[in-house]
This record gives structure tokens, sequence and C-alpha cells, in this order.
């Protein structure tokens, strides 16, 4: 099974699409885990 989807259909969209899913990887709880001590800190 795959977590994502792109369509192919509009070029500048699917670009758009595959730049989010490479943002949103670097955001995954476990891409941040040695970022969250000083969250933790200042919240």
């Amino acid at each position: 099974m795959y977590d994502y989807l792109v369509v192919n259909d509009e070029l500048e969209e699917a670009i758009a699409d595959i730049e989010a899913i490479i943002r949103s990887q670097a955001c995954r709880r476990e891409n941040v885990k040695g970022e969250l001590t000083w969250l933790q800190r200042i919240a």
C-alpha cells in the first residue's frame, strides 16, 4: 500500500505535490526527536 498518490496530469501541480511530500517528511516526529528538547523547555 502507498502512503501518497500523485496524479501526473498537471506537471506543475504534481511537482508541488511531490515537494510538499518531501517537506512533510522532514516534519515527522521521528525525524525531529532531537529538536524536541528545546521546544519542551520553552513550552
